[in-house]
């Protein structure tokens, strides 16, 4: 596809599901790698449309992964569009996303609209932008903060809305039978992580947790989760260990509320390894 083609960087595998669902809604052909070495090779092996970079992965960052890219495009004269993605909202972070070289900005969890703002902006004639009507496009989810208005650990109407996002039943079980296949990985880091005060791990963690469950409705888990990031940023190791207890309290919560929902943490395991690649079919986009 060459240079047509979308390149995803992302580290979390359910969000690179998500990521690769939502370009073939939107009719890009799009592949994705899972960090930020993978991603400055394979802008030098070939030109991409447009690159969406995750700015919190292993390795190398998607900070890093951008300075390698415009230090490499000094002597081609090519500028790859590099749009970050990152559940960070404060004006710093924005700040910090441009001054690495990256043109743009998404905040997670990143809608189809979001993506199609973005695409309109930048791509002219290499996709199918403008497939979803602004009025069909579903709406962002609930700002993290709201889930104190609701009981129930999956807010019911944020998750109806992530299933429209993804077209269907079919592939939001996916991403949710991937997610609690990661989860308690992620909470045994999350404890390590209190017990050797190591801020960074928890801000990390908690950083990556809080996108995805605030994009399929886990509102009082993400909130949890932004306030250990938080904390993790700040070292304030003191406060660390109890808000790893309410996170590790939420996301049992939260499964248990998916387990009533039909998912089941032992289905992820029979699917197949996720994709890295994505070809739209012929004709529009998935409903």
């Amino acid at each position: 596809m060459g240079a047509n083609e979308i390149l995803i960087a992302e580290d979390n595998e359910a969000n690179r599901l998500l990521a690769l669902k939502q370009m073939e809604r939107l009719g890009y052909p799009a592949r994705a790698v899972a960090d930020g070495q993978e991603a400055v090779a394979a802008v030098a092996d070939q030109p991409y449309a447009l690159v969406l970079m995750d700015c919190n992965m292993p390795q190398l960052d998607g900070y890093g992964a951008t300075r390698a890219i415009r230090g490499a495009e000094e002597s081609t004269g090519r500028h790859t569009i590099i749009v970050a993605m990152t559940a960070g909202a404060m004006e710093d972070d924005r700040a910090a996303c441009l001054e690495a070289g990256m043109d743009d900005y998404l905040c997670k969890p990143v809608m189809l609209a979001d993506l199609q703002r973005v695409f309109n902006r930048w791509l002219s004639g290499t996709g199918s932008a403008g497939l979803v009507a602004a009025e069909d496009a579903p709406q962002a989810p609930p700002a993290l903060g709201a889930a104190a208005a609701t009981c129930d650990p999956i807010d019911q109407q944020t998750f109806d809305r992530f299933r429209s996002e993804v077209g269907g039943d079919e592939f939001a079980a996916r991403f949710v039978q991937v997610f609690l296949r990661e989860l308690d990985g992620r909470l045994d880091g999350l404890r390590e992580g209190a017990d050797a005060c190591d801020g960074e791990l928890l801000r990390s963690l908690a950083h990556t947790l809080k996108s995805t469950s605030a994009m399929m409705g886990a509102l009082r888990l993400a909130d949890r989760c932004r306030e250990l990031e938080a904390a993790g940023r700040e070292g304030s190791s003191a406060a660390a260990g109890s808000l790893v207890e309410e996170v590790r309290r939420e996301a049992e919560a939260a499964r248990d509320a998916l387990h009533s929902r039909g998912f089941r943490q032992e289905d992820a395991v029979a699917w197949p390894d996720a994709p890295t690649t994505t070809r739209p079919p012929s004709g529009s986009p998935l409903p």
